[in-house]
């Protein structure tokens, strides 16, 4: 496990699934309290839009993950991520459910991507440890979300701790386009000269 986690991609893995679980964190945990500190009170409408677009994601999109490609799908969906999050800063009356349904969108096409990513670059034998430090990971960052955005929120207000979450999670994209597979190069034609056909 130790020769495992040293590794680049390895780490690099744990930083983005961390930076996942530190976003995923700050909308769950604050968004009802920022929500009841503006006025609104049907707080159930985020939630429903989350489970429904996030389970609509999952199986109308599946084919079209592997189309377009895995590493494609969790850029552009943790970048809707940070975009949600950084969003919650302007909550108003009436938006709670929109936010919602992107976030679930973004959560319905990250999850699966990713997983997936991190599954196929590994060996088989190696696939089990890298879930576990996977799911490890998510925790902290749900841990993380849970006390150092809860000390920004009660210093700064809840738009700055969602202001941070969203900017660590601009941080996360960036490292998963770091991460790019290598593409691979086509096979080119050989430059040696053949002799003569006997």
């Amino acid at each position: 496990m130790s020769t495992l986690l040293i590794r680049p991609q390895t780490l690099a893995m744990v930083g983005v699934v961390a930076v996942w679980g530190c976003a995923f964190g700050a909308m769950f945990i604050f968004y009802q309290p920022f929500a009841l500190s503006l006025g609104i009170r049907q707080l159930r409408g985020f939630f429903v839009a989350y489970t429904l677009t996030a389970v609509l994601a999952r199986v109308a999109t599946g084919g079209a993950i592997d189309r377009i490609g895995r590493h494609a799908i969790s850029v552009v969906s943790l970048t809707l991520y940070a975009l949600v999050v950084l969003a919650m800063q302007a909550l108003r009356p009436g938006w709670l459910a929109w936010i919602g349904a992107a976030f679930g969108l973004a959560h319905g096409l990250f999850f699966p991507a990713y997983s997936a990513l991190v599954i196929e670059r590994a060996r088989p034998e190696e696939r089990g440890k890298l879930m576990a430090l996977s799911n490890a990971a998510f925790t902290a960052g749900l841990a993380a979300s849970s006390i150092v955005l809860g000390a920004v929120a009660e210093r700064d207000g809840y738009p700055h701790a969602f202001f941070v979450a969203g900017m660590v999670t601009l941080a996360g994209v960036g490292l998963l386009v770091a991460t790019a597979p290598p593409k691979q190069r086509p096979a080119l034609p050989s430059m040696v000269p053949r002799g003569p056909v006997e």
